[in-house]
């Protein structure tokens, strides 16, 4: 059944309109609907012929003349004979909270959250797909949040606000992405652009039913979804790049040596504070020029690659606790050093704010 159709009597009820009224005649840019004295959208065949109609234009409120003549189609005309290009897009934003309060309701549109991290350890897919919801908003006014221009859609849903943006010439831009999180509102966008209702109740359909051309433009709950799924992504994602590691053989020959090793390494560690690694035989020799230094607010790292998706990380100077983090995360604690898989260090990054500073050629460092 379609959301709204000739049997509903609530549009002519609640707004005295039909849903075959047509929202333009001879052509999209004719102006059929008008605000009167009271700030109500009313049609040119509601209002009284002429300057009597006592209505103004939607977008720029200059006074409008009800043209109901005999030969053309009915339509309203700026009293200077001006064009306005905000006229049409101010109409239906008008009409659709009209619609939205008379029928209290609104469909949200669904969204597909879906995130994908490929890497040479594989594809790793995160589905997340939110289907339409049908909310019921307390209040749906008008105001110019967006664009001074034209006013936008307000939905009110308890102590948080939905923006419902209708786009003719004009859409929500990436620019204005600050200002929403600035905001703090969700943002839909009905996108009409290309292909625009050219009645009422085919507005009132797109508004309560399920359609491509709504889309969300942003959803701040939707923004800590994503980021969620990304998170957990990358932690799939460095458990298998760790497990495909793991198994290659010059990664057994560094755990054998990192076991070996271990007892020395774990008592040398708490000796001090800042603990230094002496250099000692590894798994795998260190090219000491492809050093990479990075440094953090209290810690300093080099960082050297090591075959298969992993680095070998050196603790210059940090605290303990990073460097029992650096002991969980890697897979195999060597004499002079960790090594780590690449994605699993990448986020250590992140976590302590460490930035590439500059190449490191002093090599290791000594006791």
């Amino acid at each position: 059944m379609n959301p709204v159709s000739s049997a509903d009597d609530w549009m002519r009820e609640a707004l005295a309109l039909s849903p075959s009224t047509a929202l333009h005649v001879a052509g999209q840019a004719t102006l059929t609907f008008a605000l009167d004295a009271v700030g109500v959208l009313r049609h040119v065949d509601a209002v009284p012929n002429g300057k009597t109609c006592g209505c103004v234009c939607p977008a720029c409120k200059e006074p409008v003349i009800a043209r109901q003549g005999a030969v053309r189609a009915h339509s309203f005309a700026h009293d200077s004979g001006a064009e306005c290009r905000w006229a049409q897009e101010a109409v239906l934003h008008h009409l659709a909270r009209q619609l939205i309060a008379a029928r209290g309701s609104f469909l949200l549109p669904g969204a597909d959250l879906s995130v994908q991290k490929v890497g040479t350890a594989g594809l790793i897919h995160e589905p997340c797909k939110l289907e339409p919801q049908t909310i019921h908003p307390t209040e749906a006014k008008l105001d110019t949040l967006l664009f001074v221009q034209r006013p936008d859609v307000i939905l009110t849903l308890g102590a948080r606000q939905l923006i419902v943006a209708i786009a003719l010439t004009h859409k929500v831009a990436l620019a204005k992405q600050p200002r929403l999180r600035e905001l703090g509102h969700a943002v839909i966008q009905v996108d009409l652009t290309r292909q625009r209702p050219a009645t009422v109740g085919a507005l009132a359909a797109l508004l309560f039913g399920d359609d491509p051309r709504k889309t969300w433009v942003y959803n701040p709950k939707h923004e800590a979804l994503r980021a969620e799924l990304t998170q957990r992504s990358e932690t799939r994602y460095q458990v298998l790049a760790q497990g495909q590691l793991e198994a290659r053989p010059e990664t057994q020959a560094a755990l054998s040596a990192s076991r070996e090793s271990q007892g020395e390494h774990s008592m040398s560690r708490h000796r001090t504070r800042n603990t230094r690694f002496a250099r000692a035989a590894s798994a795998t020799p260190i090219n000491e020029a492809q050093g990479l230094r990075y440094k953090g607010r209290s810690a300093a790292l080099v960082t050297y690659p090591a075959p298969y998706e992993a680095i070998r990380v050196v603790v210059l100077d940090g605290p303990m606790s990073m460097r029992r983090e650096l002991e969980r995360e890697s897979i195999a604690l060597l004499a002079d050093s960790y090594l780590i898989a690449k994605p699993a260090w990448y986020s250590f990054t992140r976590r302590h704010g460490l930035r590439l500073d500059v190449p490191w050629d002093g090599g290791l460092p000594q006791l």
